[in-house]
C-alpha cells in the first residue's frame, strides 16, 4: 500500500453497532500526508476510538465525507470551467527529456542529434525515449531527418518559469488539438490555466500566450492544469470569445459593461487572491474554482483592472518590469549554486560570487501553484552560469513577483467585497453545478 502512488488513497472503516437505532450515522474523518513510511506508521497506530478523528456533518448539495467548511454562497457561483467552456487538460509530451530545454540552442542541438542516423536508437532509449502504442521512435527520427523540427517556441513550463519546447506533433503524444491550435496559430491569444482541485499553497491559475503542460501548476497529479483559450478561431472566420453563451449580455443587462478580456482579467484576479484561496480552501480542494462576479459595476471594473495588471506581470509584459529589476552584484558568469536567502538584508545569493538585492521575504516565498518561483528557477539551473536570456528572465521574474506581492493586498480587499454581493450561476443563465 502507498508504494509509488501519488494520488490519495481512502481507507474506509464501517462499524455496525447492534444498539445504533434509527437516524443518520456518525461520520468521522482523519488524513495523513507524507512519505509511505509515515502513512504506514499512522495506519498501524490508529484506532477507531482514539482522539485524532474529526466529526463531520455531510450536507446538501455535495454530501461530502471530507471536511468542507465553506460559505454556502460559494457553491452557487459559476465555475471557471463553466465560464470558459472550451477547455482541456494541459499538454502531455511523454518525453520532456527530448522536446523541452532550458535554452533554444540546447534544444536545437539535441534535436539535430536525434535526427542523425549515425546515432543509434539505443542512445535515446537509455534516456527513456522509447516506442509506445502511440508513437514510434524510428519513424519520428526519420521524419525529423526529412524535415527539421517544427514550432520551436517558449512556453510556461513550471509556474512562471519559461523553457523552450518543440511543439511538434511528430514528437509529442498529446498536444491537445481541441485547444492548442487556437493558441499556436495566434500568438496574441491568451490562455487561462486553472486546476480541478487545488491546495492552498499557491494560486493554481496562470495566464500564458500559448499552450501549457499539465504539470505547469503542480508537480503532483493533484492540481493538474486545464487550459482555455480566450479566443477561438474557426474555419469560417472569427475569432469568437470562448465564454459561456449569454454571459456578457446578462452582465450588461445588470449594469456590468465589460469585454472578454475584461472578464478574464477579473477572474484571474479572483483566482490569485490569497484571501479567496484561504476563505474557500475546502471548496477549491474538491473542484474547479468558483468565481464571485461582483454586482457592483465600479467594483467589477476595479477588480478587472487589477487583474489586467496582474496578468501583464505574469506574462512578463508589464512596461515597468525593467525599472524594478533587482540589482545584481558580483560575477555574472559564476556557476549557480544552491540559492541562499538572507531576510535580514533582503539579499538572494545565486552563488558565493553573485547576489541579487533587494529581494524581500515575500518575493522569495511566493509560489505560483506548487512552485516557488525564484527558488525553482535557480535550482533547475544549478551548476552552470545563466546565459544572457536567462539572466534577463531571472530579473524579470524577480520584478514580476515583487510587484505581484504589492498588488495582492488590493486584490484581496476587492475580492472580499465582491464575495459579499455577487451573481449566482443561475442568475447568469448557467446551471448550478453540484460537483465537477
Amino acid at each position: 500500500m502507498f508504494k509509488q502512488v501519488q494520488a490519495g488513497i481512502a481507507v474506509t472503516i464501517l462499524v455496525k453497532r447492534p444498539d445504533a437505532g434509527e437516524g443518520p450515522a456518525r461520520v468521522r474523518y482523519r488524513e495523513v500526508w507524507g512519505t509511505r513510511e509515515n502513512k504506514l506508521a499512522e495506519v498501524a497506530s490508529a484506532t477507531v476510538t482514539d482522539q485524532q478523528w474529526a466529526r463531520l456533518q455531510p450536507h446538501a448539495p455535495l454530501w461530502l465525507m471530507v471536511p468542507y467548511d465553506v460559505d454556502p454562497a460559494y457553491d452557487t457561483w459559476p465555475t471557471v470551467a463553466q465560464l470558459f467552456p472550451v477547455n482541456v487538460i494541459g499538454v502531455q509530451t511523454h518525453r520532456d527529456q527530448l522536446v523541452v530545454a532550458d535554452t533554444e540552442q540546447e534544444l536545437r542541438d539535441r534535436l539535430q542529434r536525434f535526427a542523425d542516423p549515425a546515432v543509434p536508437d539505443s542512445e535515446w532509449e537509455s534516456q527513456g525515449v522509447r516506442t509506445n502504442p502511440d508513437w514510434n521512435l524510428p519513424a519520428a527520427r526519420s521524419a525529423l531527418q526529412a524535415e527539421g523540427p517544427r514550432k520551436i517556441r517558449r512556453w510556461n513550463y513550471r509556474g512562471l518559469e519559461r523553457r523552450w519546447v518543440a511543439f511538434d506533433e511528430r514528437l509529442i503524444d498529446r498536444t491537445r488539438t481541441k485547444v492548442s491550435p487556437h493558441l499556436v496559430a495566434d500568438e496574441t491569444n491568451i490562455a487561462l490555466a486553472f486546476s480541478n482541485g487545488s491546495l492552498s499553497d499557491g494560486p493554481y491559475a496562470l495566464v500564458s500566450r500559448g499552450p501549457v503542460p499539465a504539470a505547469v501548476l503542480s508537480w503532483r497529479t493533484f492540481g493538474a492544469a486545464y487550459m482555455a483559450p480566450l479566443w477561438l478561431h474557426g474555419p469560417l472566420g472569427g475569432p469568437t470569445p470562448n465564454l459561456a453563451d449569454g454571459v456578457l449580455p446578462r452582465l450588461l443587462q445588470a449594469g456590468i459593461s465589460t469585454t472578454p478580456e475584461g472578464l478574464l482579467h477579473y477572474i484571474y484576479a479572483v483566482l490569485n487572491s490569497p484571501w479567496y484561496r484561504q476563505a474557500y480552501a475546502d471548496g477549491l480542494r474538491y473542484g474547479f474554482g468558483r468565481v464571485p462576479i461582483a454586482r457592483d459595476p465600479e467594483l467589477f471594473a476595479s477588480l478587472s483592472q487589477a487583474g489586467d495588471n496582474l496578468a501583464s506581470l505574469h506574462l512578463l509584459e508589464h512596461p515597468d518590469l525593467k525599472r524594478h529589476w533587482p540589482r545584481m552584484d558580483g560575477d555574472d558568469q559564476a556557476a549557480l549554486a544552491t540559492p541562499v536567502f538572507a531576510a535580514e538584508t533582503n539579499t538572494l545569493r545565486l552563488s558565493p560570487a553573485l547576489a541579487a538585492t533587494p529581494v524581500t521575504p515575500e518575493t522569495w516565498a511566493y509560489q505560483q501553484g506548487s512552485y516557488p518561483v525564484l527558488r525553482h528557477y535557480l535550482e533547475q539551473r544549478q551548476g552552470r552560469p545563466l546565459n544572457s536570456e536567462e539572466f534577463d528572465d531571472f530579473r524579470n521574474l524577480a520584478a514580476a513577483v515583487a510587484d505581484t506581492t504589492l498588488l495582492l493586498p488590493q486584490i484581496d480587499e476587492l475580492v472580499r467585497r465582491a464575495a459579499a454581493h455577487s451573481f449566482t450561476a443561475e442568475s447568469l443563465g448557467l446551471p448550478q453545478q453540484i460537483a465537477e
